[in-house]
């Protein structure tokens, strides 16, 4: 009966252990993403892949989403690899100003080549 006893409380002790070390790694993993907001000088669906395909491939982002409307663009990215400096040069790569661009920085955009589905 005291090896039930112990067998009981030992493998209860493993479980909270277990549980305490997933919780941990969990928040780690969440602690370590960042978002960002940022409004890019885009106006149509097109502009909206394009930013969101492009802007995933980078080092360190988990997430893109363009919001035409708004003309907001919402990155969660892994602090530790990349941060804001290096997303709005990403962004500026693929060819769009954003509200941090240079007023004196040219950038043409992809969509105004291509795009006829203006507002």
């Amino acid at each position: 009966m005291k090896t039930l006893k112990y067998f009981t409380v030992i493998m209860a002790i493993f479980c909270f252990i277990t549980t305490v070390n997933q919780a941990n790694a969990q928040a780690k993993k969440e602690a370590k993403t960042s978002e960002f907001k940022i409004k890019v000088m885009f106006d149509c669906a097109k502009g909206k892949a394009l930013i969101e395909k492009e802007l995933i491939k980078e080092s360190g982002i988990k997430k893109v989403v363009a919001d035409v409307e708004t003309k907001t663009v919402t990155v969660n990215f892994d602090g530790k690899t990349t941060d804001r400096i290096k997303i709005n040069a990403a962004i500026e790569k693929i060819g769009y100003q954003t509200e941090l661009t240079s007023k004196d920085k040219k950038i043409e955009s992809p969509c105004k080549k291509s795009c006829t589905n203006k507002k």
